[in-house]
């Protein structure tokens, strides 16, 4: 295979990969994970495996998890409904960003 031809499907690959990337994490400060609800309406709440983790305010939509690991997570808006509901593997040190439709 020629050289042109192995850069071209290298690139490709690198492009197609990119469909795969999970959603918006950074870094937090103090080691513990963290969930960011992006476009939560004012009073959702979110609920990791059962107990609840706090309410979306004007100040606040981003909320702590105690522990690493793999964690049942259920966002449910004002009214009742669930906006959110799914597993998620939150290592140490990042916030998991769910967008909210």
């Amino acid at each position: 295979m020629s050289m042109k031809k192995t850069l071209v499907s290298f690139s490709l690959l690198m492009i197609a990969a990119c469909g795969h990337m999970p959603t918006h994490s950074t870094n937090t400060a103090d080691n513990s994970p963290a969930i960011d609800l992006n476009g939560a309406p004012l009073g959702t709440v979110v609920y990791v495996d059962g107990r609840s983790v706090g309410t979306v305010t004007e100040d606040q939509d981003t909320f702590a998890v105690e522990t690493t690991g793999t964690h049942a997570v259920q966002v449910v808006g004002p009214a009742g409904n669930v906006l959110f509901r799914g597993e998620i593997f939150l290592p140490k040190n990042i916030t998991h960003t769910i967008n909210i439709s």
